[in-house]
C-alpha cells in the first residue's frame, strides 16, 4: 500500500513528511485543516545571491544564466559590504560600478530580470555599513550581522530592530547567525523579530545554504503566525549553489509555510520599496 492509501485507511488527510514531528499535523489532518504547502516551483525569485566582485566564485553572467535556466523571473545580486573585507566587499564606488554592470547585463540578457541590491553588515554598533544615500540607489537591501557576535542577547536584537527600521532595508538575512556545527545562534527573539518584520515592513530571510538554514522552520512558523512575512533565499556563490532553493524551501515546508506567507513567490513588481512600506 501507498502512504496516502494507509492515511486513508485510518480516516486521515496525508500528512506529508516533513510534518510528521508531532506538531499538531494529526489532530489538523483530523480536522481537515491541513494547508497548501509552498513548493519549490511556487518560487520566482531569488534575492540574496553573490558573485566574483565579492566572494562568489561565478561571474554575473553566469550566475544570472544559471538562474534563468531554473526558471527564475528575478534575480538580485546582493555582494557583501565594504567593512567585510576578507571578502573583497563593496564600497560605495565599487559598488556604483557593479550597479553599472548589473544594468548593462540586464539590458542585454531576455527571460529573467536582474536587480541591484546588498548584503550590508549591521556594525557593532548597529549602524549600517554604508550610508543612506548610496542604499537608496539600490533595488533590494538585505541587512546581516557578521561581527560581534559576543555581544549580549539584548545588544543583537537592538542592532537587528534598529536595522529593520532603516528606511532602504528590506530584508534581514540569516537572522539567528548560526552556523551549523560551528557556531551557536546568538540569542535572537524571534517574536520581537517578526512584530519589528510586521511594523517596519521588513522580510525575514530562510536562508538555504546548508550551514545555514536560517531561519529555522520552528521560527519561521512562529514568525509567519505573528504575520511577518519571508523570503526564501539561495546566498548562492556559484551556480550550484541555486541547489539551496531546494533546502530553504523544505525548511519552509516543515516549518507549515504556505506560498503566500513567502514573498517572492509573487512578481518583482509586488517587492518593491513603495509596495512593501
Amino acid at each position: 500500500a501507498t502512504e496516502t492509501e494507509v492515511y486513508n485507511t485510518v480516516v486521515l488527510s496525508y500528512i506529508p513528511s516533513e510534518w510528521r514531528e508531532d506538531q499538531g499535523e494529526i489532530e489538523a489532518a483530523e480536522r481537515g485543516e491541513l494547508p497548501d504547502l509552498i513548493t519549490l516551483a511556487d518560487l520566482r525569485g531569488d534575492l540574496h545571491v553573490h558573485s566574483d566582485w565579492t566572494d562568489g566564485r561565478a561571474t554575473l553572467e553566469q550566475m544570472a544564466l544559471a538562474a534563468r535556466e531554473r526558471g527564475l523571473e528575478y534575480l538580485c545580486f546582493c555582494d557583501h559590504s565594504q567593512s567585510l573585507a576578507m571578502t573583497g566587499g563593496l564600497g560605495p564606488e565599487r559598488l556604483r560600478a557593479q550597479m553599472e554592470a548589473i544594468r548593462a547585463l540586464d539590458a542585454s540578457m531576455e527571460g529573467i530580470q536582474l536587480l541591484c541590491g546588498i548584503e550590508v553588515d549591521i556594525l557593532a554598533d548597529g549602524r549600517l555599513d554604508l550610508p543612506d544615500d548610496v542604499l537608496a540607489k539600490l533595488d533590494f537591501v538585505t541587512a546581516s550581522i557578521h561581527s560581534g557576535f559576543g555581544q549580549s542577547g539584548e545588544q543583537i536584537m537592538q542592532r537587528l530592530t534598529r536595522a529593520m527600521r532603516n528606511p532602504f532595508v528590506r530584508a534581514v538575512a540569516h537572522p539567528s547567525g548560526r552556523l551549523i556545527g560551528r557556531r551557536d545562534p546568538y540569542n535572537v527573539e524571534v517574536e520581537v523579530l517578526a512584530r519589528t518584520a510586521v511594523e517596519t515592513g521588513t522580510f525575514l530571510e530562510i536562508n538555504g545554504s546548508p550551514d545555514r538554514l536560517d531561519l529555522t522552520a520552528s521560527a519561521a512558523r512562529r514568525a509567519a503566525a505573528l504575520g511577518a512575512r519571508l523570503v526564501i533565499s539561495s546566498d548562492a556563490h556559484s551556480p550550484a549553489d541555486f541547489e539551496n532553493l531546494r533546502w530553504a524551501i523544505g525548511e519552509a515546508r516543515r516549518g507549515w509555510l504556505t506560498a503566500s506567507e513567502v514573498a517572492n513567490t509573487g512578481p518583482w513588481a509586488g517587492l518593491t520599496r513603495n509596495t512593501a512600506r
